[in-house]
């Protein structure tokens, strides 16, 4: 879970976390990186395929920063959370999350996120074909003027503090409006789409999450650039961290490192940036995870001075 300091009261916690990173899904369900345990679970409305498997390997660029990440192909799929119940009403709420898409092939909105029984209490974040942002509840809309980066990578996020609704992209404020939300209370929280299987959100995704607050613009950077910077190998080192990897990932045991010979010195960090095991790998590159809970790591290596991401089981 991110625990940065102006997050520490109970009204800003990351409450759900779906980095959409793994190689596949046994069981279609999907892992709640935050550690609250509201795993999801994926509904493939085309195929009902068993352990959904449609990934991109992708380099994310932030600023100066780039680092390769593993996204999910959403198009005929919703990810609907299994247990979360979703706030309502004037309940404070921010939804993010990093996407990439091609608006020229949108036949309608692209939904990000909807929450709320039926059309007349339902919570929807979306994205227009033109590329803009949209919010709609009941007789309520909010569209921007702003659009996102056509087929490029997009952080993007939806806050309401319970009468003022705002959209960021890329950490920046592009609309605020006063807004009376009507949201129905104790409903599922869904990803890419309606229950119904309807707009499907075509493109990539990664990273989602949602927080128990407004969160404000500065607070939103400060997420980014957190993740960025704990994942950012520099435009220089991209090529060298697609050769050095870690498998299998997630893991539930024992990882290997490809891509470098002999042992290596090493750290394993947690998503806060704290050290959690430092030691040197076999010679054959493996290195015992078993100890480690549940959840997200960075294996810091220090003779190339890059960190592989990795999901411990």
């Amino acid at each position: 879970m991110i625990c940065l300091p102006w997050l520490a009261n109970a009204q800003n916690t990351l409450e759900v976390q779906y980095l959409f990173s793994n190689t596949a899904y046994p069981n279609n369900i999907v892992p709640d990186s935050s550690g609250n345990g509201n795993d999801a679970e994926i509904v493939n409305f085309a195929t009902q395929t068993e352990g959904y498997q449609s990934y991109v390997s992708e380099n994310l660029t932030y600023g100066e920063n780039t680092f390769p990440i593993r996204a999910i192909q959403m198009d005929s799929i919703i990810v609907q959370a299994q247990t979360y119940v979703a706030p309502g009403g004037t309940d404070p709420i921010t939804a993010m999350a990093w996407v990439k898409i091609d608006t020229a092939i949108l036949e309608g909105d692209a939904i990000i996120t909807t929450f709320g029984a039926s059309k007349s209490n339902r919570f929807e974040f979306s994205i227009k074909p033109d590329g803009t942002l949209s919010f709609n509840s009941k007789e309520q809309f909010v569209l921007s003027e702003a659009k996102i980066n056509n087929q490029v990578w997009n952080h993007i996020s939806i806050t309401y503090d319970g009468t003022s609704m705002k959209f960021f992209i890329d950490g920046t404020e592009v609309l605020s409006n006063e807004i009376a939300l009507t949201t129905a209370t104790e409903t599922t929280v869904i990803v890419g789409g309606f229950g119904s299987g309807k707009k499907f959100f075509t493109g990539l995704m990664y990273d989602f999450r949602l927080y128990s607050g407004a969160l404000g613009g500065e607070e939103i950077t400060a997420i980014i650039e957190e993740a960025v910077n704990s994942n950012a190998v520099g435009l220089d080192q991209s090529k060298l961290q697609q050769e050095i990897a870690v498998y299998p990932n997630p893991v539930t045991e024992m990882i290997s490192i490809t891509g470098i010979s002999g042992p290596v010195n090493y750290a394993i960090m947690d998503i806060t940036g704290k050290n959690i095991i430092r030691g040197e790998s076999a010679s054959d590159g493996r290195i015992n995870v078993q100890s480690l809970k549940s959840g997200l790591y960075f294996l810091k290596l220090n003779s190339q001075n890059i960190n592989i991401k990795f999901l411990k089981r």
